[in-house]
Formats: structure tokens, sequence, C-alpha cells
């Protein structure tokens, strides 16, 4: 049985703009399926077309290797009248982007339904793979409430070379993390930031990174935080705040290490630390903590005259004493011979401090004398190699070891070497090859040098990039 005679077309259920999605009859196995085929434009070029099919079984790769109740289930990649497509389970019900449709979903509803998408996630990250495209359209809820993660359509393997498609743009604008919208490389906490998107977006009612523009869009996500839940609905346990907050950090490395991390922080409601087994006990107990200062002396309470014991917290369980002063003598007397005997102890343990620190600079004074040049050679070859990304030249290597010896530290080598105009250069080539996947033409690299001598950052220069039509032609929608 030939494909086209395998599956029986009942009617299209979904469009995007690189595929369409067919109910269909599974005949050889007698069950409904949906069928999701390739979608191309017919004026797409053969270098478009090759890529697109690369990235369309990419997606059956990434979500065939995955099975977990909360991620959609691919059956089979297959050929239908010669158009590449993808078998796999049928679902009824509906998107989240349709639930959101109707207002801000309730706070119970909300946690539920995320909670199940970090769990699809953590399962996803630990096999491997990182979704890149998490957003409601690819979020569906069955009548039953079971949530499914589905659209694997941009997803990468992690052990592939590169996560980033060659320096191009990938995602959904409103979705996509900081490091998505510059080209950077991404990992798993990618996923995690539009899950803090998701839950702002479901618990408000409203667009997290609203602009008119997309470039406004794009820019907002990497520079403004996202406004406080508390100005949009007051009752909403401010935890959620938190959670979000952490979610989308700009830098990754602030926010949730694991999906899972983040499910338990959503879940039980609090950022709190937990208490720890011991001190749930005493509190249990009804009993206070030993403070920071532990156990302490004091004169007895309940003991013989002259005694003292050693408060635990305890009640006398568990204390210690010492006996009273002997014949002749009284508790005064005995504490200033003892404050006395600390006191010379004090101060030749002083003495003995000083020549011991005294003597160990001496030594360091005359025997290793000034850093040992190959010491700082090695630490200029490293940050030629950190910021230049070459090997320092002659001249410039016997410069920064002349300034060394004069005093200069190796933070004001690297700050001499970020001043320079080949600095300034790398960088902006380096934001072309991110943003725009080519190195910039002479006249773009003098007139963003020019500008980053007159005061602009690299990051002026990033979103003044992001803000050109070129830029903007390169992001893939969907």
């Amino acid at each position: 049985m030939s494909e086209g005679e395998r599956y029986q077309i009942v009617r299209r259920i979904g469009r995007g703009s690189m595929g369409e999605v067919y109910l269909a009859e599974d005949r050889l196995i007698q069950r409904r399926i949906a069928l999701k085929f390739l979608h191309l434009p017919e004026d797409t070029d053969a270098e478009e077309r090759s890529e697109a099919v690369a990235r369309f079984y990419r997606e059956a790769r990434a979500a065939g290797r995955l099975s977990h109740p909360n991620i959609v289930v691919v059956h089979d990649i297959c050929e239908v009248d010669g158009r590449p497509c993808i078998s796999m389970e049928y679902l009824e019900g509906e998107t989240l982007r349709k639930i959101m449709s109707r207002g801000p979903v309730p706070v119970q509803e909300a946690v539920d339904i995320l909670h199940q998408v970090l769990e699809a996630l953590d399962y996803a990250h630990r096999m491997g793979v990182v979704h890149r495209d998490v957003k409601p359209e690819n979020i569906f809820l069955t009548p039953g409430g079971t949530v499914k993660l589905t659209d694997f359509g941009i997803a990468r393997l992690m052990d592939t070379p590169t996560m980033t498609d060659w320096g191009r743009v990938i995602g959904t604008p409103g979705y996509m993390s900081p490091e998505q919208v510059k080209g950077e490389p991404v990992d798993h906490r990618t996923d995690i930031f539009a899950c803090g998107v998701l839950l702002y977006e479901m618990l408000s009612g409203r667009k997290a990174f609203a602009a008119t523009s997309l470039s406004g869009v794009l820019y907002k996500i990497v520079h403004e935080e996202l406004p406080s839940l508390e100005d949009v609905d007051p009752s909403l346990a401010p935890h959620f705040d938190e959670v979000i907050r952490r979610a989308t950090a700009k830098d990754p490395g602030l926010r949730y290490s694991s999906a899972s991390e983040m499910a338990s922080d959503l879940y039980h409601g609090t950022l709190a630390p937990r208490p720890t087994g011991f001190t749930r006990r005493l509190e249990d107990e009804g009993r206070e903590p030993v403070p920071p200062g532990g156990p302490h002396m004091t004169a007895a309470s309940k003991g013989a005259p002259g005694s003292a014991a050693l408060e635990t917290g305890g009640g006398g369980i568990g204390s210690l004493s010492f006996p009273a002063p002997g014949h002749g003598e009284s508790i005064p007397d005995i504490l200033v011979d003892r404050k006395g005997r600390k006191r010379k102890v004090a101060i030749l343990a002083a003495i003995a401090f000083l020549l011991i620190g005294g003597l160990l600079a001496w030594l360091l004074s005359t025997r290793l004398g000034k850093p040992e040049e190959s010491r700082e050679k090695s630490l200029i070859t490293q940050a030629y190699r950190d910021l230049l990304g070459r090997e320092p030249d002659p001249v410039g290597l016997k410069h920064y070891l002349s300034r060394m010896e004069e005093g200069w530290v190796i933070e004001r080598v690297r700050a001499d070497i970020m001043a320079s105009e080949e600095y300034r250069e790398r960088l902006i080539i380096q934001a072309y090859r991110d943003l725009l996947g080519r190195d910039p033409d002479p006249v773009g690299l003098e007139h963003y040098t020019e500008l980053m001598k007159g005061g602009w950052t690299i990051e002026q220069v990033r979103e003044d990039i992001m803000s050109t039509e070129e830029y903007m032609q390169r992001l893939i929608i969907q």
C-alpha cells in the first residue's frame, strides 16, 4: 500500500506560513491522525526549498525522539503525492491562544497549564532538545485538560554544532529570548524565558512586550523589564512576579537553571527558602532554634553556689559545670587573674604575628623580587586572544610589558586594548555576522567605527542594525 493509498484526507484543520495540517484516516491501522504537509510558495528558489525541507524533517526527528504525555506524538515521516509530510497524533480541543483571546486565564488554570508545559520542556531538555518557539499557538489543550506541546519545527538538538542557525534570528517575536533576538547561541534557558512571558500574558491578559512595531518589540525584549502584575491586578499573589522576573531575566545565567526548578517554584507558590529539617523539628516542638552565637555561659540559676552552667536550651539536660573556687579565693579574684593571663597571651600572640609577618615580607621581597616577565607576557597574550582574537605582535607585547614594569595591572592593559580601533572594528564585524549573517561593507564599518569613537556603545550599534530593513527580512516569523 502506497502512502497515498494509506492516508485518506478528511479535511484541513490548520495552516501556517510554512505548513498545512489535515485530519486524515490511516487505513492501515484504522485510526485518525494529523498529516502536516510542508507548504512553500511556488516562487521559492531551490536553496530555500531545500533548507525548508530539512527544517521540516528536523521537526520530525526532534519530536520523534521524545515520548511524553505532554508532547504531541509523531508517528512517521512520509510523502503523499510527492509532498513531504509528517504523520502525527490528532488532537481535539483548542490552542492556548484561543483560550487567552477570551481574557486573563484564571490563576489555578494558568498554573496548571504552565506546569504541564514545563514538565514537557524539562523532559525535552533532558533528552537534548530545545524547542525555541514556545508560544500559545504551539500549546494545545485537550477536553480532558491535558496540555500538549506541539510544533518542533525550529527545535534544535543540543548535540548539533550550533544553536543559532549560523547567526540568523530564529523564533517568534514576542516570545523570543534576548539571546535569540541578538542572534547569539541559545540553550534550554531560551524556552524558560518564553515560559515566563506565557505566565505573564495568561495572568495579565496583555501582551508582554507590546509595541507599535516589530523593532519596538525586539528592543523591549532586549532592554526593558516586564511591568509588575500588581499594576494590572493587585489581587494576584506577589510570588508570580518573582517567578516571572527570574524566568525572563535578560542574562540567561540569572534565569532558572531548569524547567523543573521553575515548575517547583510555580507549583509551591513561594520563593522563600525552605526551613532545614533541624529547624523544622525545633519549630514543631515549640522551641526556638539555637541563635547564631551558639550555646553560651551564664551564672547557674538553680545550681550550687559558685557554679556555672553551659546552657544548651535543653532545660538542664546536657549542661556542664565547674567547681566553686578554692579556700580563700573569691570569684572576682579568679576572674581578674584569668583576664590578666589572657591579656598577656594576646600581647605575645600579636608580637609573634608581627615578627612572622615581617619575616615573610622580607623573604618575598628578597627571593621573588619583581613579577616574572613570563607571567606578564602570558597575561598580555591572553588579553590579546580574548579581545582581538590574535597573538600580540612584538611591538605591542614590548609596549605593554614596559607599561606593566611601570606599575600597570592587567586590567588596565585590557582596558587600553578595548579602547583601540582594532577592538571596535572587531565588535562591529561580529555584530554584522550575528545579526545579518555577513561581514560589514567598508562604508558600514567606517560609519559605525566613527560612531563608536564618538561615544556609541556596541549595544547601540546592534540596536541600529536591528532597526534596518535587512535585519527585519531575516526574521523567520513562523
